[in-house]
């Protein structure tokens, strides 16, 4: 489970928060909200 920051710097941001704001224009909720998303559809 890598971090929110981590992942960002993976695909190639310095700014946590410029990759937050892109992936929520693009997917429709944060990161974070995501995440939580797919654990719950997991259990």
């Amino acid at each position: 489970e890598e971090s929110v920051a981590q992942v960002a710097r993976l695909v190639g941001y310095e700014l946590t928060g410029s990759f937050i704001r892109l992936f929520k224009k693009e997917i429709g909720m944060t990161p974070g909200q995501y995440r939580d998303s797919v654990v719950q559809r997991e259990k």
